[in-house]
């Protein structure tokens, strides 16, 4: 009896050793891969910062990378359009390809759209474009973003200092300094109040923050859910991640707790994938299910 004790004992322990080994090297790849990333947003290599930081926000969720994020992606965006004007003589660039088969495309230091079979579809006479999302495309001209439909007509004029591509039907744009949404009539849906990035919709709802705290706001503007969280997530499968005196726990789209606040982390931004999502508790990494029942890796 006593050697069974003793080899459950064993056993037992070797299974702590190799759970504290595993959350130990999680963390030491998390710190590696923000060191890469900081390293790389000081020498302004931004597409190398935005890689980096998606690492080590899937290693563990962390709200600086997050927002890391997307000052990386508007200063790169900056940055491209700074060295093109500067290169005036630069060749032929294909950036990247945008919805239809349509392409991003760069000659002479002016953006345009081609298709696939090279035929120009928007002349190049713009500083910069995204490229088209839901049938607009959002481009820059003389200092200012406005909106193009496929015929290089302009839908909502050059007024913006930035603009992203839309999203369930509004577009996250930039004026005066302050973030707000507008649709495609350029009505300003989400009022230009908000220092801060915001994320795009996601579920009919965005997260948005005032005086340090977080809730849900949704198309027409209207809080859905108080202002009252530390940190907040995006919808997904209808649940979303929300911190709450110092711990995360999930709510739905009424502000109704469905998993309480007693998680130190969620590990992978975003949320709930097909009906599961890792979380840390007291130092351990495992699964649960939309009732918060734990399914693998169980501590």
């Amino acid at each position: 009896m006593k050697k069974y004790i003793l080899k459950i004992s064993l056993i037992a322990l070797n299974l702590l050793w190799f759970i504290s080994q595993s959350f130990a090297q999680l963390n030491a790849d998390f710190l590696r891969h923000k060191k890469l990333a900081d390293d790389c947003f000081g020498k302004k290599d931004y597409e190398c910062a935005i890689k980096q930081y998606t690492i080590a926000n899937k290693v563990k969720r962390d709200d600086y990378c997050l927002q890391q994020i997307e000052k990386c992606k508007e200063e790169n965006a900056f940055a491209q359009e700074k060295k093109l004007e500067v290169d005036k003589n630069k060749k032929d660039v294909v950036r990247k390809i945008a919805d239809d088969d349509l392409r991003v495309k760069v000659r002479n230091g002016k953006w345009g759209i081609i298709d696939k079979t090279n035929r120009v579809i928007i002349p190049f006479v713009y500083d910069h474009t995204h490229g088209f999302e839901d049938g607009l495309a959002a481009v820059k001209k003389n200092g200012k973003w406005g909106f193009i439909d496929k015929m290089n007509r302009v839908i909502i004029a050059f007024e913006y200092e930035s603009a992203f591509g839309f999203n369930e039907g509004l577009s996250k744009v930039k004026k005066n300094g302050k973030f707000g949404f507008i649709d495609k009539t350029n009505r300003a849906i989400v009022p230009f109040e908000y220092d801060e990035w915001i994320p795009d919709f996601s579920e009919g709802l965005v997260r948005v923050s005032k005086n340090g705290k977080f809730g849900f706001i949704d198309k027409t503007s209207r809080v859905i859910i108080p202002f009252e969280y530390e940190a907040a997530e995006r919808f997904q499968e209808g649940l979303v991640a929300a911190k709450k005196n110092g711990k995360f726990g999930f709510i739905d789209k009424t502000n109704r707790v469905i998993i309480p606040f007693e998680f130190d982390a969620v590990i992978l931004y975003g949320g709930f994938t097909n009906g599961s999502v890792p979380v840390k508790k007291s130092g351990q990494i495992f699964y649960i299910n939309k009732q918060g029942q734990c399914i693998k890796d169980c501590p």
